[in-house]
């Protein structure tokens, strides 16, 4: 079964990254000038959803002369002392104004807001495309994100933090599983993983009672916390067959 659930599961994420190809356009990366470089980032795979593989895409772009002054970048709201403009999501990429070698100079940190738990990861360039550069990541849990590049561009130390929509940035939010599936809603990797764990955790604490040498009641506690397991058992199996 678990074969089957990962032959899904690759199978559904290779789809998404052809029909986002398809698309041509990315619709949901935000972009931002600072100095006199342009920085473009979100997910490589948009709409995002939890449990799909995806990842970082950024891409670096020297800003050519006069670029600035054709009303496709607005003034970052006052506040916000990176000393950047934001620019609308669409804005034309040119390849050949593509940094090189930021591989070896540029970090993102990626950060899931409601909880603050972050990771920081490397980045990978793209041979048949200069100035973007990706990397691979697994986003387990819906919500809003926040990309935070940091580290230097041909000697400009930059420090810039990217919010998802839900934090007023303009990427995509990692969505909810459950936003694609019809006529019912299947319970989350996720729900049915914590399920499991609870029930696990129970029959240990009924196990060490019993150890302690109690009677009756962790008898009854051990075989509720045996209960709950098998349950979050046929929970797991029944939801790995409707994949």
């Amino acid at each position: 079964m678990q074969f089957v659930y990962n032959k899904r599961f690759w199978l559904a994420s290779a789809v998404a990254a052809v029909l986002s190809l398809a698309v041509g356009t990315v619709l949901a990366h935000e972009g931002r000038e600072v100095g006199d470089y342009s920085i473009n980032i979100g997910w490589i795979v948009e709409p995002a959803y939890e449990g799909f593989m995806n990842g970082v895409e950024v891409r670096i772009a020297r800003v050519a002369e006069g670029e600035g002054d054709h009303g496709e970048s607005t003034t970052m709201s006052e506040g916000d002392d990176s000393g950047g403009t934001m620019m609308m999501a669409g804005d034309h990429h040119d390849d050949s104004t593509g940094v090189t070698g930021l591989e070896k100079t540029l970090q993102v940190e990626v950060i899931y807001v409601p909880t603050g738990a972050s990771r920081v990861v490397n980045l990978t360039a793209d041979a048949a495309e200069k100035g973007r550069y990706t990397a691979p990541m697994l986003p387990t849990t819906p919500g809003v994100y926040e990309f935070r590049v940091f580290g230097a561009i041909e000697g400009l130390q930059v420090d810039e933090t990217f919010a998802s929509y839900g934090g007023g940035g303009g990427f995509d939010d990692i969505r909810p599983l459950a936003a694609l599936q019809f006529p019912e809603e299947l319970p989350s990797t996720r729900e049915l993983e914590s399920a499991v764990r609870g029930a696990i955790s129970t029959a240990e604490q009924a196990q060490d009672a019993a150890e302690e040498g109690s009677d009756v009641l962790p008898i009854v506690a051990l075989a509720l916390g045996l209960a709950g397991a098998v349950l979050g058992v046929v929970g797991l199996v029944v939801g790995l067959r409707s994949r």
